[in-house]
C-alpha cells in the first residue's frame, strides 16, 4: 500500500496541505480532484517521494520517504508522470530516454534493453526505439514519458494531469492504457485530473479543498448522492449528464465510461433508460450554437474582422502551413482543433501578426493588433504583482491610468481574481492561478480579435465556466474569438464555427450544425468525435433501443448512423496515412541528416576527425589548401544530407563576427594603409589576406561542426565523449556525469531558443516594441523577455532535476559504459580521415 498519513506541507509561509490522509492499494485507480491551488499536485509529488512532508509521513510498502535510506526505494516504487512531457524527458532518442531509469538502477545493457522493449510495447510505441524524441507527436511524447517510468517497474504511478495536453484521438487510448496498467499489471494509480471522464472511470474519487480531503468515495456514490459536489469540482456537459441519468437508472460506472461501454448497456439491460439518456444528448449534434449570435443580439458582420487568404508558412525548408484561408467574423466564437503538430499554433501566430507568411496575406479590420494567449501563457509573467502584470499591456499601449484601472478591474472580475490574489507575487501562484492571470493579461489588451491557444488546460471546473462566460461575453460585445483546443467536448457547446486542421491544411470548416451533417470531418483531421456525439451516434444506431412511443429510432434521422461512424474511422485512417505520406515526400532537414550516410559513422570517429580538422585549419595558410578544405566541406555536407543552402544558413549566426574580422583586418587607421581613403584611414591589402584566411577558418569550422551535430544525436555525442575521455576517470574526473550534463545541454539548447522566441512573441502581443527607442530603452524592453525566460530556465531545471531524481539518478550509481569497439569500416574511415587531414595540414603550411 502507498499511504500518506496526516501529512502537511507549505511553500514558504503558505500552507498547501493540512493533515491529509490518503491511500492507494495495488491495482486500484484513484482520481484526485479539486480546485486550482487545492494541493493536488503537491500531494502527488509527496506520494512519489519528490517532496518530503513537513508533518506526517508517506509510506510505500513499509518504506518511509522521510528516512534517507528508504527514500530511493520509494522513488523506485512510485513513478511520477507530469502534465508536460518536456519537463521530464532527458534524452533525444526514444530508446535512451526509456533506458535512463534502468541504467540508474545499475542494470546491465542486456537487462536495460529488455525493459526498454517491454515498456515501449506496453505503451504502444514498439519499434520506436531509434526515433528522435522531438519528432514524436504530443500524445506519443506523453506515452514515452510513461514508458520511461514503466521501465523502472514501479508498483505505483502518480499521473499529474498527464493526459490533459493530448488530442482527442490520443486521449481515449491513453485512458484505456492507464486502466490496463491498473487492472492487468496490478499497478496502483493516482490520477490528478480535472477531466470528468478520467475521474468517473476511477475506482475511487478523492476531493481536495483548501489543502484538506473534503470527500472520498466511489464514483457511483459521487454521481448518485453528491450531485452538487460533482458539478462543483468537475466540468460536466451532456455526456456527463447522460452518465448521471444512467447511474440513477442502475448503471454502474465500473462497467466503463467510454461511449462503447455505455451504448452496450443501453442496448441491453439499460434499454429502459434510452429515452432519459437521449434527452440529455438532444441537440448535441444539431448545432445548437448556430443561432447563438442572434440570441445574443449580435449582428453578423458584413466583412470578416480577421481573415487569412492563401497562407503558406515554412521553417528551415519544411512546410508547416499550405494554402490556408479562413475568416473570423465579429460576434463569433470559432473553435480550431487538430492533431498535435498540425500547425494550429503557427497559424495563430501568423493571424496575430507576430510572424510573416511565405505566401498569402492576413487582413485585420479591427484596432491595434489581435491579442494572442500562447500555450502556457503563465511563462511570460515577470513583474512583482498580479495587478502589475494585468496593467502592463494597457500601459504599453499608452492608456491613461484611469483606463488601465478600468481594464484591470474588468479582467480581474471576469476571471475571479480577488484583491488578495492581485497583490500576490505571480511566481507564488499555482499552475491554474497563473493561467488565469495570464489570460487576464490578454483581456486587458481590449483587442477586437482574441486568439486563445489551449486556454483551459490545467484550469478547474469553476475557472473553465468563468472563461466560457468571458469568451461568450467577448463575442456578445462584437469581438472575434478563436479558441484552439484539444477538448472538443468542452468547446463545441460554446463555439459558433469550427475549423479542423490536418497536416498544415484546413481539413474542414463551417458551423457546428454543418459539422453535425458531415460524419467524416473529424476523421479527415485525424481526430475522433467528442464522447457525447459518439454516444448519440451509437444510441441512434443501436437496434432495439425504442423511443418513448415504442417505435425503433431511425438510424438516419437526427444523427449519423453506425455507417457514419465507420466513415469517420476510415477517414481518420486515410488522414493519418496521408500525413505520413506527406512527411515521407517532404522530409525535414533533420530527418534527411538522420538518414544520411554520415549518420551511421561512429560518433567517436566524427569527433576525433572534427577536432583534428580544426587544429589543421589553424595552421593552414595557402589559398589552394583552403580551396581543398571547401571542397571537402561541401562533399561532407552532401553526404550529411545538407545542401549548400543549409550550410550557408548555418553561417548566419557567425555573420557579425565574420564582418568584424574583415573590418578589423582590412581597415587601417594608423596611416600605413596601401590604399588611402580619408586621412589616416585606408585599406590594408595585407590585412585583406589575413581577413580572408580568418573568415575561411571560422566558416569551415562552423560547417564541419554543423555536419557533425546534424548527423549525430546529442546522446551519441555524450556517449562518444564519455568513451574517449574514459582514461580521465582514473584520475577521478567524473566523466560519466560530465557526459550526462553534455547530453542534457545539447537537448535543451534548442528548447531554450524556442522558449526565448515564444516569450518574445508573447510580449509583442502585449504591446512591447523591440525596435523603438535608444539603447537604454531597448535593454529595459528585452528585460520583459529575459526575466521570464531565465525564470523559466530555473523552473525547467528544477523540474528536470526532480524528474531525474524520481528516476533514481544519483552520482556514481550508473553502470560504466560497456566496451563498444569500432567496426572495421569506422576504423578505415578514421585512418583515411587522419591521413587526409595531416596531408592537408603539411601541404597548406
Amino acid at each position: 500500500m502507498l499511504e500518506a498519513c496526516d501529512v502537511s506541507f507549505s511553500y514558504g509561509e503558505e500552507p498547501v496541505l493540512q493533515g491529509v490522509s490518503f491511500s492507494v492499494t495495488p491495482g486500484e485507480l484513484v482520481a484526485l480532484v479539486g480546485g486550482n491551488g487545492s494541493g493536488k499536485s503537491t500531494l502527488g509529488r509527496l506520494l512519489a517521494g519528490a517532496l518530503l512532508p513537513e508533518a506526517g509521513s508517506v509510506v510505500c510498502e513499509g518504506f518511509d520517504s522521510s528516512e534517507p535510506d528508504s527514500r530511493p526505494e520509494v522513488r523506485r516504487m512510485v513513478g511520477l508522470v507530469v502534465q508536460n512531457p518536456a519537463d521530464q524527458l532527458v534524452s533525444t532518442v526514444v530508446a535512451d530516454e526509456v533506458g535512463f531509469g534502468p541504467q540508474n538502477l545499475g542494470l546491465s545493457a542486456f537487462e536495460v534493453g529488455v525493459r526498454v522493449d517491454a515498456a515501449l510495447e506496453a505503451v504502444g510505441l514498439a519499434g520506436y526505439g531509434a526515433r528522435e524524441v522531438n519528432a514524436l507527436s504530443g500524445g506519443e511524447q506523453q506515452r514515452l514519458a510513461l514508458a520511461g517510468v514503466l521501465a523502472m517497474e514501479p508498483a505505483y504511478l502518480v499521473l499529474d494531469e498527464a493526459l490533459s495536453m493530448v488530442d482527442s484521438a490520443e486521449r481515449p487510448q491513453l485512458r484505456a492504457l492507464v486502466r490496463r496498467l491498473a487492472r492487468e499489471r496490478g499497478i496502483g494509480v493516482v490520477m490528478v485530473t480535472h477531466d470528468p471522464i478520467e475521474a468517473l472511470g476511477a475506482d475511487r474519487v478523492v476531493v481536495l479543498k483548501e489543502g484538506r480531503v473534503s470527500w472520498s468515495g466511489e464514483p457511483d456514490t459521487l454521481v448518485r448522492n453528491e450531485r452538487e459536489l460533482l458539478e462543483r469540482v468537475l466540468m460536466t456537459g451532456p455526456y456527463e449528464r447522460a452518465f448521471c441519468t444512467a447511474v440513477d437508472e442502475g448503471y454502474r460506472l465500473a462497467s466503463g465510461v467510454e461511449p462503447a461501454d455505455f451504448a452496450a448497456w443501453l442496448a441491453g439491460e439499460g434499454r429502459g433508460a434510452c429515452d432519459a439518456v437521449r434527452s440529455c444528448l438532444r441537440g448535441v449534434e444539431k448545432g445548437d450554437a448556430r443561432d447563438r449570435r442572434a440570441a445574443d443580439g449580435v449582428q453578423t458582420a458584413a466583412a470578416p474582422l480577421l481573415s487569412a487568404n492563401g497562407l503558406s508558412v515554412g521553417y528551415g525548408g519544411r512546410a508547416v502551413l499550405r494554402d490556408v484561408s479562413l475568416a473570423l467574423e465579429a460576434g463569433t466564437v470559432t473553435l480550431m482543433a487538430g492533431e498535435s503538430g498540425a500547425g494550429k499554433s503557427t497559424l495563430a501566430t501568423v493571424l496575430a501578426g507576430l510572424a510573416e507568411p511565405l505566401a498569402g496575406s492576413v487582413a485585420y479590420a479591427g484596432e491595434g493588433r489581435p491579442a494572442l494567449a500562447f500555450q502556457q501563457p503563465e511563462n511570460q509573467l515577470f513583474l512583482e504583482s498580479v495587478e502589475a502584470e494585468l496593467a502592463f499591456g494597457p500601459r504599453q499601449l499608452g492608456c491613461d491610468e484611469a483606463e488601465v484601472r478600468r481594464r484591470v478591474g474588468e479582467a480581474a472580475e471576469a476571471l475571479g481574481l480577488d484583491g488578495e490574489l492581485l497583490a500576490r507575487d505571480p511566481f507564488s501562484l499555482s499552475g491554474g492561478q497563473s493561467r488565469r492571470v495570464a489570460l487576464g493579461c490578454v483581456l486587458t489588451l481590449d483587442a477586437s480579435a482574441v486568439i486563445l491557444d489551449e486556454p483551459t488546460s490545467g484550469l478547474d471546473a469553476a475557472s473553465r465556466r468563468s472563461l466560457h462566460k468571458v469568451v461568450r461575453d467577448l463575442a456578445h460585445a462584437g469581438r472575434a474569438v478563436l479558441v484552439i483546443s484539444h477538448d472538443l467536448e468542452e468547446w463545441l457547446g460554446v463555439a459558433d464555427r469550427v475549423v479542423l486542421v490536418a497536416g498544415g491544411t484546413l481539413a474542414w470548416q463551417g458551423s457546428v450544425a454543418e459539422l453535425a451533417g458531415d460524419p467524416g470531418a473529424f476523421g479527415r483531421a485525424g481526430l475522433v468525435a467528442p464522447e457525447a456525439w459518439e454516444l448519440a451516434r451509437r444510441l441512434a444506431a443501436t437496434a432495439g433501443c425504442p423511443t418513448s412511443d415504442g417505435r425503433a429510432e431511425p438510424t438516419a434521422a437526427d444523427v449519423p448512423s453506425r455507417a457514419a461512424a465507420s466513415i469517420a474511422a476510415s477517414e481518420a485512417q486515410r488522414a493519418r496515412a496521408a500525413s505520413g505520406a506527406a512527411s515521407a515526400q517532404k522530409p525535414s532537414e533533420g530527418a534527411e541528416s538522420a538518414s544520411s550516410p554520415l549518420a551511421g559513422v561512429d560518433a567517436r570517429v566524427k569527433l576525433v576527425l572534427l577536432f583534428c580538422a580544426i587544429l589543421a585549419l589553424f595552421i593552414t595558410q595557402k589559398p589552394l589548401a583552403f580551396v581543398v578544405w571547401v571542397v571537402i566541406a561541401l562533399a561532407l555536407g552532401r553526404l550529411g544530407g545538407m545542401g549548400v543552402g543549409r550550410l550557408v544558413r548555418a553561417l548566419r549566426p557567425a555573420a557579425v563576427l565574420l564582418c568584424f574580422i574583415v573590418a578589423a583586418n582590412l581597415i587601417s587607421c594608423d596611416g600605413s594603409a596601401a590604399i588611402e581613403l580619408a586621412g589616416p584611414v585606408g585599406i590594408n591589402t595585407a590585412g585583406a589576406a589575413r581577413a580572408a584566411a580568418a573568415v575561411a577558418r571560422i566558416a569551415l569550422m562552423v560547417v564541419f561542426s554543423v555536419v557533425v551535430t546534424a548527423t549525430t544525436t546529442p546522446v551519441a555525442v555524450a556517449d562518444a565523449f564519455v568513451r574517449l575521455a574514459r582514461p580521465l576517470a582514473r584520475l577521478r574526473v567524473p566523466v560519466d556525469e560530465i557526459g550526462l550534463v553534455l547530453s542534457l545541454a545539447l537537448r535543451f539548447i534548442p528548447l531554450v531558443m524556442d522558449e526565448l522566441n515564444r516569450v518574445r512573441l508573447a510580449q509583442r502581443s502585449r504591446g512591447v516594441r523591440f525596435d523603438e527607442g535608444g539603447i537604454a530603452v531597448r535593454i529595459r524592453v528585452w528585460g520583459t523577455v529575459l526575466v521570464p525566460v531565465m525564470v523559466g530556465l530555473f523552473r525547467r531545471a528544477d523540474r528536470l532535476g526532480a524528474a531525474m531524481d524520481a528516476r533514481c539518478y544519483h552520482e556514481g550509481t550508473r553502470r560504466p559504459h560497456e566496451p563498444h569497439p569500432l567496426t572495421d569500416r569506422d576504423r578505415v574511415l578514421l585512418i583515411m580521415g587522419l591521413i587526409i587531414i595531416v596531408d592537408l595540414a603539411l601541404a597548406g603550411r
